[in-house]
């Protein structure tokens, strides 16, 4: 088995050098590595080998970028990885047991936190596991001990195998900066692709350090689940507006604060909160991180539906300008 493994990167050197050192270590012969600098120089002359193919592009979307790694492939299989990741001991051994006994077109597992983890990340990786917060997706971020069949709420992007002949005629959209293995998942189901998820192929995968940066992240996400909704409305699932339904619920409950039955929602929604918060924790042996997981579990929410809204403003009003919905350039 002959494997590319696709990395693109953006500005995190010592990130893309950690990714880059456990991957060395795996890999045999026959792998070749494509790392794809995406604008801003990138100094990797300390851990440069023959191994390593190093491409430098002008600033565009991941998936744009991830495109144009795809033509240089010559191998049977891809393995997309982010640059935030790193290998845990064994997993491309166990990808490559994986090919053997279940011979799929398309497979993946989790991803999980990496050791040495500050308390936000920790609390982070707990509160994405929620399915108050992450709905179906929750499923990228556990591990459990059933083998079955790959989709977007369980195959994630930040280590995503491919067989090559499947991208021959299906890329990525170039015009997402987001959600884009979402529609290529979907479009390659729909064409008869084999997918597995394996929750025992799991990939170390650094979280978010604090609001801020956690902020940027989910908005963006928000923001292109919109824009893909808008050009693909048989993405409509009612599961992506829930977000944007409950910030609405809050305005209209800072508007008719007086009536007490109103806020019954929000008392329903806090008890879950609470519970899901506390499973997790203690799941995880972290009772002292309840709180936080409860507050993160509620900013993720908000932000993403401030994430949403913003698409489908953007969506609209490149439609009234007649450009469409805006997806034909970034």
């Amino acid at each position: 088995m002959k494997t590319s493994f696709i990395i693109i990167t953006f500005n995190r050197d010592h990130l893309l050098k950690k990714c880059l050192k456990s991957l060395l270590k795996q890999i045999n012969k026959n792998d070749e590595i494509l790392v794809i600098s995406n604008g801003p120089k990138i100094k990797l002359e300390s851990i440069l080998t023959n191994k390593i193919q190093f491409h430098r592009i002008a600033n565009t979307t991941p998936a744009a970028a991830r495109n144009y790694a795809i033509q240089f492939v010559q191998n049977d299989w891809v393995c997309f990885l982010d640059d935030d990741t790193f290998l845990p001991e064994g997993y491309i051994e166990n990808a490559k047991s994986i090919i053997r006994t279940h011979q799929p077109d398309v497979f993946g597992g989790p991803d999980q936190l990496p050791p040495k983890s500050n308390r936000f990340e920790t609390a982070l990786s707990l509160a994405i596991k929620s399915p108050l917060t992450t709905a179906h997706t929750r499923h990228r971020h556990k591990t459990t001990k059933k083998i079955g069949k790959g989709s977007e709420s369980n195959l994630i992007l930040c280590h995503l195998w491919i067989r090559k002949l499947w991208l021959d005629n299906e890329k990525f959209n170039p015009f997402l900066m987001r959600n884009e293995e979402n529609v290529l998942l979907d479009n390659l189901i729909k064409k008869g692709a084999k997918t597995i998820y394996d929750p025992n192929l799991w990939i170390y995968h650094h979280r978010k350090k604090d609001f801020l940066s956690l902020h940027k992240a989910v908005s963006i996400s928000g923001f292109f689940r919109a824009r893909t909704f808008c050009k693909s409305p048989e993405y409509k699932k009612l599961i992506y507006f829930m977000p944007v339904i409950f910030l609405f619920y809050i305005a209209f409950l800072i508007i008719k604060s007086e009536v007490t039955l109103y806020f019954i929602p929000m008392f329903l929604y806090i008890f879950l909160n609470i519970i899901t918060s506390l499973k997790e924790c203690i799941k995880d042996k972290k009772i002292e991180l309840i709180p936080y997981v409860g507050i993160i579990q509620f900013f993720i929410i908000i932000s993403y539906a401030f994430g949403f809204l913003k698409g489908l403003a953007f969506s609209s009003f490149s439609l009234l300008r007649g450009r469409g919905f805006g997806l034909d350039g970034i």
